[in-house]
């Protein structure tokens, strides 16, 4: 019995230790506004949150995508270096496209560090007609 219980303990000690590794950053976005008509011509803020919530400084570069029907105006310093629980605000821009449809826009926010990390959240956009 003590060896079968050895057996278990070996097998699941391993598993325990392979649950993929934290993030160090956070990434939040808020669109304003955040519904627009279909005529709509003016810039669409996305302004988008890095937070190192890791134990160490970090370095993330922040980019757009899935980004149809949208034109992106990305900041002019994307990459952000942040001490542990340090937060930067990068404003980027969108405008809808000559060719944009009602419809609900999704643009994925994506952070990458330079340890490989990546996160993605959504940034949601509803156009109207």
């Amino acid at each position: 019995m003590r060896i079968l219980y050895i057996l278990v303990l070996l097998l699941l000690i391993p598993g325990c230790t392979l649950v993929g590794k934290a993030h160090e950053i956070k990434v939040s976005v808020n669109v304003i506004p955040s519904k627009v008509s279909i005529n709509y011509n003016k810039y669409i803020e996305m302004n988008v949150v890095v937070l190192n919530i890791g134990s160490k400084t970090v370095t993330a570069n922040i980019d757009a995508g899935n980004t149809e029907g949208l034109v992106i105006i990305k900041p002019e310093r994307a990459t952000v270096t942040l001490k542990p629980q340090e937060s930067r605000i990068l404003g980027f821009k969108a405008k809808l496209e000559e060719s944009a449809l009602p419809g609900n826009y999704i643009v994925d926010i994506i952070g990458k560090t330079n340890d490989g990390d990546t996160v993605v959240t959504k940034a949601n956009l509803m156009v109207t007609e």
